[in-house]
């Protein structure tokens, strides 16, 4: 390794150590909020009663997502209480501050994201790694605090167990992942259409039956106490959710056309036929080809998802940076944290235009909370004093002033970016499949 090497790989973990080091004291405080109170109704209820919270205590309380999501965060909360009463007693005070909770729930985040960049960095090398910490996909994820790096583990994890020939095992670790979001269902679908192809109709069928033996066995004690509200919860909600993201249906709904109710489904299905006849017809076998498939299906529906969030993008991007960094396919890459950094920057905007209001309508609970709030709650209490001032320069208030103007342009600026590099990169996974250059 040269000198330059050496020196440029120095500096890109220095640069990591710095960014994670800040983004301890940022966070998303509306999701943190209602995650937190998971930590209520599980002391109130019980486990097994948390899709009945919101009856109980309000909407506030409701959890969304299948179970282990609510699991892992409590199990954290709670781990992060006993480590901020360790330090009080250490430091001898009578109670440590309670903000130091919220950067210490983070620690258990950061050990995810540190493995995940452990595997690139030994399967693909300290660039893969880099890639990784760097990208704006994992930023977004360390910087609002999400269990979706979870999922991008979980994932991984299933790839290589496919590519070992254990079945049962990957169809576990991705029923895991679709355990804590329900979205990544859809990856079942090429990795079935491949294993069908390569091992007949009685593997593909293991597969798909494994999965769902694992989700059945972990939902079962919640539907027994209330089926009702989990599966509301789990699926009503996300069935009768407004869309929200730049995707395709931003633009019509900017455009005033209410764009029909199964458009975005038809889109994905027609984006995702071509991605499941290569899975059948080449059936690849090399890991990074398998990741690519993924790959394909996720980039097809962050340009024409129903709702596309930020956070969404780490799922599958450690199986890029597996194909692309090897290749060479620095564009790739590029193209997919541009589309990521897009659509954060629909979400951050949008709150920005809304200080001219002095208010953001936060469309799953049909409710409107103070900006102002929302952003300083997003920030550790030292820094809140300066966040407070910079939300009244005038610079600022002009810039709040301009975007609240042009919003509609501005966000279709930012949808027609994210969906033009999203269908790029579902080309380009598509073209190097084809080529067998990972």
């Amino acid at each position: 390794m040269g000198l330059k090497r050496v020196v440029g790989v120095a500096g890109a973990f220095a640069l990591i150590v710095c960014l994670y080091g800040f983004l301890l004291y940022v966070w998303n405080w509306y999701d943190v909020s209602v995650f937190s109170n998971w930590v209520i109704a599980f002391k109130e209820l019980g486990l097994l009663k948390l899709y009945e919270a919101p009856r109980v205590f309000g909407v506030r309380f409701r959890n969304v997502y299948p179970p282990l999501a609510p699991i892992f965060y409590v199990a954290n909360y709670e781990l992060a209480e006993k480590m901020v009463y360790l330090i009080s007693v250490i430091l001898g005070m009578h109670q440590a501050p309670e903000y130091l909770v919220l950067p210490i729930l983070k620690i258990l985040l950061y050990a995810v994201i540190g493995v995940v960049g452990y595997v690139l960095w030994r399967r693909a090398g300290v660039e893969a790694a880099i890639a990784w910490f760097l990208g704006a996909p994992t930023v977004v994820v360390a910087a609002a605090y999400n269990f979706d790096v979870i999922i991008a583990l979980l994932i991984l994890a299933s790839l290589y167990a496919a590519y070992r020939g254990s079945v049962y095992a990957s169809s576990i670790l991705l029923a895991l992942a679709v355990l804590v979001k329900p979205l990544p269902a859809i990856f079942y679908l090429p990795v079935a259409a491949v294993l069908y192809r390569l091992r007949g109709r009685g593997a593909a069928a293991k597969y798909l039956l494994a999965g769902a033996a694992t989700g059945a066995a972990i939902l079962a004690p919640f539907l027994a106490i209330d089926a009702r509200s989990t599966l509301y919860w789990m699926i009503g909600f996300h069935a009768e959710r407004p869309p929200q993201g730049p995707s395709i249906l931003l633009l019509f709904r900017l455009a005033g056309i209410q764009p029909p109710h199964l458009l975005w489904l038809l889109c994905f299905a027609a984006l995702s036929a071509p991605v499941l006849l290569y899975a059948y017809r080449r059936a690849p076998r090399e890991p990074w080809s398998l990741g690519l498939l993924l790959v394909a299906m996720m980039a097809a529906y962050l340009a024409v998802g129903k709702v596309v969030n930020p956070q969404y993008y780490v799922w599958v991007y450690p199986l890029l940076i597996l194909a692309a960094v090897p290749a060479s396919s620095t564009l790739t890459l590029l193209l997919y944290n541009m589309g990521c950094a897009s659509t954060s920057l629909y979400y951050l905007l949008s709150f920005i235009a809304g200080m001219a209001t002095g208010h953001v309508f936060i469309e799953d609970e049909e409710r409107w909370y103070s900006t102002s709030y929302l952003l300083k709650s997003s920030i550790h209490p030292a820094l809140q004093g300066r966040v407070a001032h910079l939300l009244h320069d005038k610079p600022f208030i002009h810039l709040a002033d301009a975007l609240y103007a042009n919003w509609h342009a501005v966000a279709a600026a930012l949808a027609i970016v994210n969906i033009a590099c999203m269908l790029a990169v579902y080309v380009a996974a598509l073209r190097m499949l084809k080529h067998g250059s990972g």
